[in-house]
């Protein structure tokens, strides 16, 4: 997500911007490291910055990708025997050999050539499979300037398959009028958005005006003379077969052989401190365990490891499928 006014998003410039001061804003290794459990991060966005004054014991933000995937995982479990570490979270470039995973410990896996496979190729490809993408079929464009008028706006959100503006003082309902002039898209007021996009809070990084495009179609600003996802990208109403992903678990910590409907984005940071014996942050309040309670065992074995492998597409522009090991 990149807001317009404030420049904090995915970009390189924002990654040492002072922005994680907001107690709403927590990572799991922070969550974790409050509570005693050392971590250590590697590779992931933003892992080298201070939230609440607070670092992970171990952090490395530099990507490389040199080093196979198995190397990691290598490098990663020595943590576990080197370290007091119980907790280490590694964000991995490329899917080529992502197949080897560790079942003695809990796996969220992060992989950014996925997102850049499924842009470059589109979700059906083979270089992609089944990652939450669809097809992008139509591009609208120009957007403010021939729907409305900048001076109209105060800020503007890009979300990649969304849209949310600001309005200034006095012109919401012209601003409202304009877009939705756009054809292939719903416009909606935060009070009207559906429940499901959990938008209705105020928030410095939405807008007040949200513009969700149909499946498979595109906004992009007049000024943008490209667009680096060609074929594929993601984004859009998380209720489309399209947008949905895979949740697979294994270990003590989980009942084995069942199958559940489905598992939220915003359950998953619970999932993880259920595990690890973790309260979690209560501005966390989005996400629950109610409809995930008989997944897990009742009883531990003792002296064992949890994993977890999950692969899931959140809206944003980095796509990460995450891994996450923790012995309990």
């Amino acid at each position: 997500m990149l807001s317009i006014k404030t420049k904090i998003g995915i970009l390189l410039e924002s990654r040492d911007i002072g922005q994680w001061s907001d107690p709403k804003v927590e990572p799991l290794w922070i969550t974790a490291t409050k509570q005693g459990i050392k971590s250590a991060v590697l590779f992931w966005p933003a892992c080298h910055n201070e939230f609440h004054g607070i670092r992970p014991l171990v952090y490395s933000w530099s990507y490389t990708n040199t080093i196979s995937f198995r190397e990691k995982i290598n490098n990663a479990l020595s943590y576990f025997r080197e370290l007091p570490i119980q907790l280490v979270l590694l964000y991995h470039e490329s899917v080529k050999d992502s197949s080897f995973i560790l079942t003695q410990s809990i796996v969220f896996v992060t992989s950014r050539e996925l997102d850049k496979q499924g842009h470059a190729w589109g979700p059906d490809s083979m270089e992609v499979r089944k990652t939450g993408m669809s097809n992008i079929k139509k591009i609208i464009r120009p957007f403010f300037e021939k729907y409305i008028n900048i001076s109209m706006v105060e800020e503007n959100i890009i979300f990649g398959g969304q849209f949310s503006v600001t309005p200034r003082e006095g012109y919401t309902q012209q601003v409202i009028d304009g877009l939705r002039r756009i054809p292939n898209v719903t416009v909606y007021k935060r009070h009207e958005l559906p429940k499901r996009f959990h938008y209705s809070k105020p928030n410095h990084r939405l807008g007040e005006i949200f513009v969700i495009p149909n499946e498979g179609v595109m906004i992009l600003n007049a000024t943008t003379n490209t667009f680096y996802s060609k074929k594929g990208h993601h984004g859009w109403d998380n209720i489309l077969p399209s947008m949905q992903a895979i949740f697979l678990a294994r270990g003590p910590s989980f009942n084995e052989k069942i199958q559940i409907r489905s598992v939220n984005m915003v359950d998953i940071y619970h999932i993880a401190c259920h595990i690890l014996k973790l309260v979690p942050n209560p501005y966390a309040d989005a996400g629950s365990l109610k409809n995930l309670t008989h997944i897990f065992r009742s009883t531990i074995p003792n002296n064992k490891c949890s994993s977890l492998f999950t692969t899931l597409w959140p809206l944003a522009i980095i796509s990460p499928t995450f891994i996450l090991f923790g012995f309990f």
